[in-house]
C-alpha cells in the first residue's frame, strides 16, 4: 500500500491527512496540520499545537482554522499538574476573534494517596465562573473506592443526584456495587450487582438485582469457570424468570499451550433442555505468540457456515504493520474485503501513521482514511459520564478486569485517561454485545471508555484501583 501524499489512492478517496507533525525529545506531538481534499487538492483545515512538562503529560493544547490565507485560533486547552503529576486542573476556552473566552474548566482534588477526591465542573456565564457539577470520593484504608457521589449545582446550593456505593473482600476485590438516585429528599435504590471471587482471585459470578419500590429482585446472572492456568474457560448467562435462574447463553473457550485462546465457541440455551451452536471465533498464532489470523463462523444447524475472518501481520519488532478484514459472500461463494488498517513507524518504534481502507459488501473500495499520530485526542477530557440501561461495566471499580454487556453489538472500544489521552483501542467485528476488557497494565484512576456499537457512541467513565 502507498502511505505517501501523491496521486496514490488516499490522494483521491481519503477526506482528511495530518501532515507536518513535530516532535519533542520525548517522541509528543508538539504541532501538526490537518489538511482535507477539496476534490482537486489537499488544502489546509486546521492545526493543533501542544506543550507538555517534564514528566510528559501535556500542559496546553491550542487549535486554530486556516482562513484560506492564515490560521486562526478558534480554541484552547490548558492543564495543571501537582508535584505529584496529578492533574489538578483542566480549562477550556474559546477565541472571540479578539481575546480568548472562559467556556469550561474542572479542578480535581486529591487525598494524601494520591486518590482522586472531588471533582468539580463550572462553566463561564459570560462575566463568571458559575458551579455545574461535582463529584465526591471516598476510600477505604486500602485505597479501594467506596462511594461516589454526583450533584448537581442549583444557582444556589448542591442538589444530590446520584449516588454509587461499594464493597470488598480481604484481597480488595470489589464483591458489592449499589445505585441509588436522589428523589426529593431521600435516597431511592436503583439497582445492585454482588460479585464472587475463587482462591486465585478470578472472576466467578456476578449477579445483578433491580429495586422494584419495595424490595430487590433478581435480573440476571453471569459464572465463570477457569482451568488451572487460570485462562477462562466458560462463561454462563442466565436470566432470572420469577422464580429461579434459566439459562439464556454460554461461551466455551479452549486454548493452546501457550495460553493463547484458540477456539471461542458462543452456544444459545433452547427451551429448557439443551444448548445449540450459534457461532465460533478459530484463532492461529505465529512463532512468537502473535496473533495472525481469526475465522469467525456461523451455525445453520447442521454445519459451520463462513462468516468473516481477519489476518494480521507484523514487523521484526512484533509490532502490526497490516490488519486485513474479510466477509464471506454466500452468494459468490468467495471472501470479499471489508477493511485494511496499515502502520508505520518512526526510529523509535512509535506509531507514525495509519492509513485505513473500506469496502462495502461486494467488495468495491468506498471510503479510506488516514492519520498521523502517536497520540489520539478525539476525547474531550470535561466529558460526562453517560448512564445507560443498554449498556452494563462491571466491576467499577476494578483491579482492570472489566465485563462489558451492551443491549446493541460492540464495535470498537477506546480507553482514555483524564487528559484525553487514548491508553487502549480495540476494534473489530467480533465483540458482539459482551466483552470482557483487560486493564491491569494502566495504572490507577480515573478513565473514560468510550463505546461505538450499533447504535452509536456511549462514554462512561471507569475506576482503576
Amino acid at each position: 500500500m502507498v502511505l505517501g501524499y501523491g496521486n496514490s489512492w488516499m490522494e483521491k478517496y481519503s477526506h482528511e491527512k495530518k501532515v507536518n507533525l513535530i516532535y519533542d525529545a520525548n517522541d509528543n506531538i508538539l504541532s501538526f496540520d490537518v489538511q482535507s481534499w477539496n476534490g482537486l487538492n489537499w488544502v489546509n483545515s486546521r492545526k493543533e499545537i501542544s506543550t507538555f512538562n517534564s514528566l510528559n503529560s501535556k500542559t496546553s493544547l491550542l487549535k486554530q482554522n486556516w482562513n484560506g490565507t492564515n490560521w486562526i485560533n478558534a480554541s484552547q486547552e490548558s492543564f495543571t499538574f501537582d508535584a505529584t503529576n496529578n492533574l489538578i486542573s483542566y480549562l477550556s476556552e474559546t477565541w472571540n476573534g479578539t481575546s480568548w473566552v472562559g467556556d469550561s474548566k474542572t479542578t480535581y482534588t486529591y487525598d494524601s494517596n494520591n486518590n482522586l477526591v472531588n471533582n468539580l465542573q463550572e462553566i463561564w456565564n459570560g462575566s463568571s465562573w458559575e458551579n455545574l457539577t461535582q463529584e465526591l470520593l471516598a476510600y477505604d484504608a486500602n485505597n479501594n473506592n467506596i462511594y461516589h457521589l454526583d450533584q448537581n449545582w442549583n444557582q444556589t446550593v448542591w442538589e444530590n443526584f446520584t449516588l454509587d456505593s461499594f464493597a470488598y473482600d480481604g484481597n480488595n476485590n470489589q464483591i458489592r456495587y449499589i445505585a441509588k438516585y436522589w428523589i426529593g429528599t431521600n435516597w431511592e435504590n436503583n439497582f445492585r450487582d454482588f460479585y464472587t471471587y475463587d482462591s486465585n482471585n478470578n472472576f466467578t459470578s456476578y449477579t445483578g438485582q433491580t429495586w422494584n419500590g419495595s424490595s430487590w429482585e433478581n435480573t440476571s446472572r453471569d459464572l465463570y469457570t477457569y482451568d488451572i492456568n487460570n485462562n477462562e474457560i466458560s462463561f454462563i448467562n442466565q436470566e432470572w424468570n420469577v422464580t429461579n435462574w434459566k439459562n439464556s447463553s454460554r461461551e466455551l473457550n479452549t486454548y493452546n499451550i501457550n495460553n493463547k485462546l484458540t477456539n471461542k465457541l458462543y452456544q444459545v440455551w433452547i427451551g429448557n433442555s439443551f444448548w445449540i451452536n450459534d457461532n465460533q471465533i478459530i484463532y492461529n498464532y505465529d512463532s512468537n505468540n502473535n496473533q495472525i489470523d481469526f475465522l469467525a463462523q456461523n451455525w445453520n444447524g447442521s454445519t459451520w457456515i463462513n462468516s468473516n475472518r481477519g489476518f494480521s501481520f507484523y514487523n521484526s519488532n512484533n509490532q502490526h504493520i497490516e490488519i486485513l478484514n474479510q466477509n464471506w459472500n454466500d452468494t459468490l461463494s468467495v471472501w470479499l474485503n471489508n477493511y485494511q488498517q496499515t502502520y508505520s513507524y518512526d526510529a523509535s518504534f512509535f506509531t507514525k501513521s495509519i492509513a485505513i481502507k473500506r469496502w462495502d459488501g461486494l467488495g468495491q473500495h468506498v471510503y479510506t482514511g488516514d492519520s498521523t499520530y502517536y497520540y489520539d485526542f478525539d476525547i474531550s477530557t470535561n466529558i460526562k459520564s453517560t448512564e445507560t440501561s443498554n449498556l452494563s461495566i462491571y466491576p467499577n471499580p476494578s483491579t482492570g478486569i472489566l465485563n462489558i454487556k451492551s443491549a446493541n453489538s460492540i464495535q470498537s472500544l477506546k480507553v482514555y485517561d483524564i487528559q484525553g489521552k487514548l491508553q487502549t483501542s480495540i476494534e473489530s467485528k467480533n465483540i458482539e454485545k459482551e466483552y470482557r476488557l483487560d486493564l491491569t497494565e494502566l495504572t490507577k484512576g480515573l478513565y473514560f471508555i468510550k463505546i461505538n456499537t450499533n447504535n452509536g457512541d456511549v462514554v462512561q467513565k471507569i475506576i482503576l484501583q
